[in-house]
């Protein structure tokens, strides 16, 4: 995974993949073929900036340059469709992602959704924000930095929910949050996921229920 790079998946495909894979093709198809990626690539650049960003941390992905729109299909069908509610009846499970790895100074602060599962976290101290990609199975990562993302709204009802040192409750339950001590912020997506942040800590506690 490539995180806090500066590279769009528009310069990772000119400058990486053009120049190993273009030559296997067949010369009268490697103009069009060169027109099909710009104007693929030139289309994230459209999109909200955690698309590119996202796409550019799946690149290791990518396996030849002429199928990229199907890769690009799968990728983001995802992350790009509206979610079920989640039950929040549990189990839950927790994921904690430490954001020095993109950036050792920064510091987690207010938290929005760009996407259904896709978290914009604006640093406490600095005009940036970290994105973050929010998937089950405690598979959530970072996906690097950027300006703050385009609101998500969403709609209906979320759990009531709040943090007490060491411990979350959302509706009815009470779900340990080891080493969080006094909470910053917190964000509840309408997916399943309840993000905190910590006023003396760099981490994101992110939990998951059903």
């Amino acid at each position: 995974m490539l995180i806090g790079v500066a590279f769009t998946v528009l310069a990772l495909v000119l400058l990486r993949l053009v120049p190993a894979q273009l030559p296997l093709v067949r010369p009268n198809e490697q103009l069009p073929l060169l027109a099909r990626l710009w104007n693929l690539c030139e289309g994230l650049l459209q999109e909200p900036s955690w698309v590119d960003r996202y796409v550019v941390s799946r690149a290791d992905e990518i396996d030849l340059i002429e199928y990229l729109d199907d890769f690009l299909k799968r990728v983001l069908q995802p992350v790009m469709t509206p979610s079920l509610p989640a039950s929040w009846l549990g189990p839950f499970e927790l994921c904690v992602l430490d954001t020095r790895i993109v950036d050792e100074a920064f510091l987690p602060g207010e938290m929005r959704l760009g996407a259904p599962t896709v978290l914009c976290v604006r640093d406490r101290r600095r005009p940036i924000c970290l994105s973050v990609l929010l998937r089950k199975g405690r598979r959530s990562e970072l996906m690097g930095l950027g300006p703050e993302l385009t609101g998500y709204g969403e709609s209906g009802p979320l759990p009531t929910a709040w943090i007490e040192p060491h411990t979350a409750r959302i509706g009815e339950h009470t779900v340990p949050l080891p080493s969080l001590h006094t909470a910053h912020r917190a964000l509840v997506a309408r997916a399943g996921f309840f993000v905190a942040s910590a006023v003396d800590s760099q981490r994101l506690w992110i939990l998951e229920s059903g």
